[in-house]
């Protein structure tokens, strides 16, 4: 509704305008000095004199009074220069009226319209002024607070997580939190417009520490200071990913923005940087000239005028080569599926997690250019972007949050780019089904890296030999990646040119080795298969190979296992062991005691799948196999078999498990004996041992064992020391409390003696690899 007091005022300006302009054509026809030569100077008159426009355009209007003997419908018009672009005027009657297009330029324009009458001519400046720009614009935090903070111990205040800086990084207090919810309220400097907020996890050390997982966004405004909910977030287990917080709808002159923290990682809080932005109103509609938001495709009949009119260097310069066929898409273009998150099935499997590396773009970037990043529509997935440098380490790479449209990123580290699309839906590592493929289709993202730098990957699934060369020959950096069907490799490009490396062959062999641990796990039996591959990568900085969540990692000079199928399939035993510690089945099959020896069942099992014959045959000692030292230290020496978890007995206490294999499946034929037995912890609940320690889970085994196998295998157990007692603080990745009671012993005697099996040969202990078969009789 108009006020009366609007109309007036809307009246007098009315008013005081069409007196203005009869003045100014009176003024016109009384001039007396224009009547001697009124074709040069006065043959026209314009209001208002020259043309000032805002940068967001819109219409302007020009009075023209013309002399008697000028025909106004013969008076032509022109706009000079690029003016033309973004100008267009039309003449009705005695009005110039001018549209003008918005000025999405950093800086103001100007043209001129040029009127003409046969040699007549009369000139109107014009000045467009520039734009304030196109970016999202951050806003400014002027002070925060938190629950806790921990500023004694180290400088972990939350300041840190405003500093601009994404390394350093907020911390509660140290110690678990268990006051819930923990509040972290943050205050806003001319906040007109909140729309979305990225939130930069920790990932100094890939603890993990911290990270938020089910939290609130609380926001207080100029209208209501009273702090109201907008919207509730659960992460998942996506510690280490810069996530976009996308709000419902924009929240108007927002004053503070409380999180509301219920759960956290940990239970620890912690957050590198927290940054809140307002989306401009200055962008540019590019799908105006190309199809979509990646500014792959030239839309049909778009002409070099069409480029020309709008803003961005490297817009019109991608368009221009759109245009000419002269840009190269290849790899700068591309689809990225979804990927399970890995912990989904690290949680079903209870296993360590498998990659986050799943989407290689091939493209690498340096530290401190600007990326251009341009992101179809996301279907509502999550997305971010990683770059990764590994001869910083692993866990040195960087996150940046990726939204729709146009992404500006400022690069932090050299590296190679991955995209990471996750999702907790169950979409399968191998695409086979149309109902997988749909599934996968509808959450898959198309990005566009316009004019970066291209290292090149190579897919082992779809290509050939000579394309693995011609990408070796292409790389720019110093690693490439390469994917398998299960496996996926980044390793130095120079290993593999000076290897020769037959890479169709290597990457066969490599998933294979996956794929016998799977197996052997029982994971094709229980379909249970991971929905990520198992990834390998070089190591710059390690002074040994180690597995850890979502990657193995080896050193360099282990160059000729990835790179030639005779050291692959001779030393095969590094990828069995690093491997098996990802697939370990914690805790029912790894306790306190066994972290570097139940892995090894799945090593040994591959490496006799390679031909190599088992580990345990070979003679660390002179003159003694594995299986006849396993026998002098534990059986002979009646000690418990546990030992003090030395290095040097890792082998020596994996002879029992390896034993039950070769009786159980290969003698008896329960060639399910394993799977089985994996599946059984995967699917009962963990046993506490919060009072008992992880000595009841090694008795436990014993029960699983005989149970699984309807065999009663109490007298093997004891002779290999599982049914000794032993209390005793030893280190296995930090030192650790060990108890099996007599009492525990004996009531589990007691359990399986009244199942009534039937006992295992009392020899059982003498069995090996070359004399299982006489078992058998």
């Amino acid at each position: 509704m108009i006020s009366i007091y609007e109309k007036k005022c809307k009246l007098c300006s009315l008013n005081i305008w069409n007196i203005a302009l009869i003045l100014f054509v009176l003024l016109f026809t009384s001039c007396k000095d224009d009547d001697t030569d009124p074709g040069r100077e006065g043959w026209i008159r314009v209001l208002p004199l020259e043309l000032n426009i805002p940068a967001s355009g819109g219409n302007q209007e020009v009075y023209l009074v013309v002399t008697e003997d000028v025909d106004l419908a013969n008076v032509q018009f022109s706009v000079i220069g690029e003016g033309k672009d973004w100008c267009y005027p039309v003449l009705e009657d005695n009005l110039l009226k001018v549209t003008f297009e918005p000025n999405y330029y950093e800086e103001p324009r100007a043209t001129v319209i040029t009127l003409t009458y046969g040699d007549l001519r009369r000139e109107i400046p014009v000045t467009q002024a520039a734009s304030s720009g196109s970016a999202d614009v951050k806003i400014e935090v002027t002070n925060a607070e938190a629950t806790t903070e921990e500023v004694e111990s180290e400088q972990r205040g939350i300041i840190n997580s405003y500093d601009g800086d994404y390394i350093s990084y907020f911390n509660s207090k140290f110690g678990a939190f268990t006051d819930w919810p923990f509040l972290i309220t943050y205050t806003l400097k001319d906040c007109t417009s909140l729309d979305y907020i990225i939130y930069h996890p920790r990932t100094d050390n890939g603890t993990k520490y911290g990270a938020f997982n089910d939290f609130e966004v609380w926001v207080s405004t100029e209208e209501k200071p009273e702090f109201v909910k907008v919207k509730e977030y659960t992460l998942e287990t996506n510690y280490v990913t810069a996530t976009i917080l996308n709000l419902n709808e924009p929240v108007k002159n927002v004053k503070q923005v409380r999180f509301v923290i219920n759960a956290a990682h940990n239970n620890r809080i912690s957050c590198a940087e927290m940054e809140f932005f307002r989306i401009s109103a200055n962008k540019y509609d590019y799908t105006k000239v190309f199809t979509d938001n990646t500014c792959s495709e030239l839309r049909e009949g778009i002409t070099e005028t069409d480029i020309r009119k709008m803003p961005g260097e490297t817009y019109k310069k991608l368009a221009t080569a759109l245009l000419n066929g002269s840009y190269n898409p290849e790899y700068r273009v591309a689809e990225y599926r979804p990927y399970q998150n890995p912990n989904v099935m690290a949680e079903v499997n209870k296993t360590s997690t498998y990659s986050l590396r799943d989407n290689p773009t091939g493209i690498y970037v340096e530290q401190g250019e600007e990326l251009t990043v341009l992101v179809g529509d996301t279907k509502g997935q999550n997305l971010s972007m990683i770059v990764q440098d590994l001869r910083l380490g692993y866990n040195s790479s960087k996150s940046y949050a990726l939204k729709e449209g146009e992404n500006t990123i400022k690069i932090l580290s050299d590296g190679l780019v991955y995209i990471q699309n996750l999702t907790n839906e169950k979409i399968p590592l191998t695409l086979e089904t149309e109902a997988d493929k749909q599934a996968a289709a509808a959450k898959t993202v198309k990005i566009h890296f316009p004019f970066a730098k291209v290292n090149g990957y190579f897919d082992a699934q779809t290509g050939t030999q000579a394309e693995f060369e011609e990408v070796l020959r292409n790389a720019k950096y110093q690693d490439i990646d390469v994917l398998g069907k299960y496996v996926h490799i980044t390793w130095t490009v120079n290993d593999y040119k000076e290897a020769n490396t037959p890479i169709l062959e290597v990457m066969d062999l490599m998933d294979e080795v996956v794929r016998l641990e799977w197996d052997f796990m029982g994971l094709f039996k229980y379909n249970k298969l991971f929905g990520n591959r198992m990834y390998l990568h070089v190591e710059y900085n390690s002074k040994n190979p180690y597995s850890a969540a979502n990657h193995t990692a080896y050193l360099p000079s282990y160059k000729g296992v990835f790179c030639t199928t005779t050291e692959l399939k001779s030393r095969v035993w590094v990828l069995g062991h690093e491997i098996g510690h990802s697939n370990q089945t914690r805790p029912g099959l790894k306790w306190t005691g066994t972290t570097e020896v139940t892995n090894n069942i799945c090593a040994n099992y591959v490496r006799g799948a390679f031909g190599k014959g088992s580990r345990l045959m070979d003679q660390d000692k002179p003159g003694m196999t594995v299986y006849e030292e396993a026998i002098q230290r534990i059986i002979e020496a009646e000690q418990p078999h546990c030992l003090d978890n030395a290095s040097d007995e890792y082998y020596v206490k994996l002879v029992p498990f390896w034993q039950l294999k070769l009786y159980i499946m290969d003698v008896l034929g329960q060639e399910d004996f394993y799977r089985d037995l994996y599946e059984h912890y995967r699917t009962t609940p963990d046993l506490d041992t919060s009072v008992d320690t992880q000595g009841i889970l090694q008795l436990d085994f014993v029960r699983q064992v005989c149970n699984g196998a309807q065999i009663d295998f109490l007298d093997f157990f004891e002779k290999w020391g599982f049914l000794r007692p032993v209390d005793k603080t030893f280190n296995d990745y930090g030192n650790k409390n060990f108890t099996v009671t007599q009492k525990q012993i004996d009531d589990l005697k007691a359990e399986i003696r009244a199942k009534g099996y039937n006992k295992a040969p009392e020899n059982l202990y003498l069995i090996t690899d070359e004399n299982f078969e006489s078992y058998k009789k």
